[in-house]
């Protein structure tokens, strides 16, 4: 099935379809290029396997960030990993096919878009907040940066 990011599929319809968990969906806070006005912001994912399964992830933007433009900063590129149950990390590139043992977590960071724009050298505090929450891509845990996640441990 289609699961881009031009068809936001609810978490709720993929766990239905599908033999997995959305541990995380949430905005990737800081992936926007700064700029007169401010690139939007990726999305962060984060999808455990119940089951085996074999998958294709096509993206972009994954190796040349989203470049911005009239002075504005680019963007962060996207990343893709699997995270395998006994501890293992694979990183994917953009166009991939790989095979899911039950417990291995498919994390995608989409890119965000390039800011427009000469940059305001004088931020306020709410940029240095914002940049302060900032998506640094660690797989400490889902929502370590404030994000909004659904604790589905309880599922």
């Amino acid at each position: 099935t289609h699961m881009t990011n031009s068809r936001m599929t609810d978490p709720e319809v993929m766990e239905t379809r599908f033999p997995v968990i959305v541990e995380e969906f949430s905005i990737r806070k800081g992936s926007g290029g700064t700029g007169q006005w401010h690139g939007g912001d990726g999305a962060r994912r984060r999808i455990r396997f119940r089951e085996p399964m074999a998958a294709n992830i096509l993206a972009n933007r994954r190796k040349i960030a989203p470049k911005g433009l009239a002075g504005g900063e680019d963007a962060a590129p996207g990343r893709n990993w699997i995270e395998r149950a006994d501890g293992r990390r694979t990183e994917l590139p953009a166009k991939a096919r790989a095979s899911w043992a039950a417990g291995d977590l498919l994390v995608i960071r989409t890119a965000g878009a390039g800011g427009w724009g000469e940059p305001d050298t004088s931020a306020t505090a709410a940029d240095a907040a914002s940049a302060a929450g900032a998506d640094t891509d660690t797989t400490a845990g889902a929502g370590a940066d404030g994000a909004c996640t659904t604790d589905r441990s309880t599922a």
